[in-house]
């Protein structure tokens, strides 16, 4: 995983990603009253909402 986020680092534009990541924690405590620790669990659950529920469905070829 190390190496691979090292790889990623090289080609993603890093600052940008985080930059809004930021800006979305910080929203949530502002909006909602949340902890960092809530604000991030939530953010947390979102990003893995947000991919279980769009992610291409497999077809029995491609398992």
């Amino acid at each position: 995983m190390k190496k691979l986020f090292k790889i990623q680092r090289k080609k993603v534009d890093i600052p940008k990603y985080a930059a809004e990541i930021r800006r979305m924690f910080t929203e949530l405590q502002a909006d909602y009253g949340y902890s960092e620790q809530d604000a991030m669990l939530v953010l947390k659950d979102i990003l893995a909402h947000e991919y279980m529920d769009n992610r291409p469905k497999k077809t029995k070829k491609q398992r």
